[in-house]
């Protein structure tokens, strides 16, 4: 094939860009503009600025590292490894894992609580949010739905999660805009000090990292692109320009809706809405009780976690997966798929059951979930470009690299601060 027809952005390319952006837009930015806005909105500006570089580099330098795996169409788990060593390379891999199921446990409850929540408030059930088993009936049809889609295969999964984010920017649009006209100065005129200002953002950064992570959906979209052209380097090319549209995209909606959030409340809003732990959007709905808000939340909610779940869930799969066979001495491809099936069980069961529970762990997932995606996007692949002979060639991105790694420390950093705080 003609390497400059190659490298056309196809279709399937376009495809990826909105799978990706899909995969950012979940539960994490329902609630970015709640902790982005509390120093106002020159912060909200500064974050705008800061998180377009730090997205894109790092979420591409894990695509390079993924793609530069010794075996062509290798998963995350089997870059580690090749990379990092068995012994590192499964000890990341488990840490993946440990970060990506308790998202796929919340983006279950989250969707379980959306419907729960609309049947209850604008179809006027008169049940409890808390009856077990009206929670056990939509976890169980929720739950079952999203696993058979995703045992379905990439394929279907890449449909499913475009069909579901082509209206989330379609909403997300309409609802920033249908804003303005409630706009207000108070959080223009917010100017904390030069020290509370930096302190704000140095910790919000695992809130802003979580809310625009995509980097379960980077192993499957670095493995589809090998399966359609075998020449690296223009693979290399793509996953660059991939990157660099989806970074576009999710900046341009996700903070003109954190900008239009912010505008639309006072500072001692956005400090209520906090304490009462719950979205922007249910926010918005209960303050305001208007009906178009209260049916487009929902929507957007749905929509949010649905299409970010399913590439969290596979990514999950593929971590685990990828530690228990590396176990398996003489595997055959007949053990590899029971132990997949195995594990998509085993997570099907445990995502239901949490689903009817419904715990709180949206805290867990901000404090654990920030420091690990910051470790494995921003610090993982840069310590591989400088200790790795076959990575070498990335080291010419010296700025880009520098860039990743400090804002990967700086959120680690800022975690490990709030703990000794408490």
């Amino acid at each position: 094939m003609d390497k400059t027809q190659a490298f056309k952005f196809t279709k399937k390319d376009f495809q990826w860009v909105i799978a990706l952006f899909g995969t950012a837009v979940g539960a994490g930015v329902l609630f970015l503009p709640i902790r982005a806005g509390m120093s106002g909105f020159l912060s909200v500006i500064v974050m705008s600025i800061i998180i377009f570089p730090t997205i894109w580099l790092g979420h591409r330098a894990l695509g390079y590292f993924v793609l530069s795996s010794k075996s062509a169409g290798s998963d995350i788990t089997e870059a580690m490894k090749d990379h990092l060593g068995n012994r590192f390379g499964r000890f990341v891999s488990m840490l993946y894992f440990f970060f990506l199921w308790p998202v796929c446990m919340a983006y279950g409850v989250g969707l379980t609580n959306t419907v729960a929540s609309f049947m209850i408030n604008q179809l006027g059930m008169n049940i409890s949010m808390t009856h077990l088993g009206f929670r056990s009936i939509i976890a169980f049809i929720l739950i079952t739905l999203v696993v058979f889609i995703l045992v379905r295969g990439r394929e279907t999964v890449l449909k499913v999660t475009n069909a579901l984010v082509y209206p989330l920017i379609v909403v997300l649009l309409l609802f920033s805009f249908y804003l303005i006209p409630s706009w207000n100065a108070q959080s223009v005129r917010v100017m904390p000090s030069w020290e509370d200002f930096f302190a704000n953002l140095w910790l919000t950064l695992p809130v802003l990292v979580f809310a625009f992570n995509h980097s379960p959906a980077i192993s499957p979209m670095v493995q589809d692109l090998n399966t359609e052209d075998s020449n690296r380097d223009i693979i290399q090319k793509k996953v660059n320009l991939i990157e660099l549209q989806t970074t576009n995209i999710l900046v341009l909606f996700i903070m003109f809706f954190v900008v239009s959030c912010v505008l639309s409340l006072t500072p001692e809003q956005l400090q209520e809405a906090r304490m009462e732990n719950i979205p922007i959007l249910s926010y918005f709905a209960n303050k305001t009780g208007s009906a178009f808000i209260g049916f487009i939340g929902p929507l957007v909610a749905f929509a949010a976690i649905g299409s970010s779940f399913f590439t969290h869930l596979l990514g999950c799969v593929e971590a685990l997966r990828g530690s228990v066979i590396d176990r398996v001495t003489n595997k055959t491809p007949q053990q590899v798929k029971k132990i997949n099936a195995y594990i998509i069980f085993a997570l099907y069961i445990s995502m239901i059951l949490m689903s009817i529970l419904n715990p709180n762990i949206l805290d867990f997932m901000e404090s654990l979930g920030g420091p690990i995606i910051a470790l494995i996007i921003f610090v993982m692949p840069i310590y591989a470009f400088y200790t790795v002979p076959a990575l070498e060639k990335y080291r010419k991105n010296v700025f880009a690299n520098i860039w990743v790694l400090v804002m990967g420390l700086l959120t680690v950093s800022s975690v490990i601060f709030k703990l000794f705080r408490g």
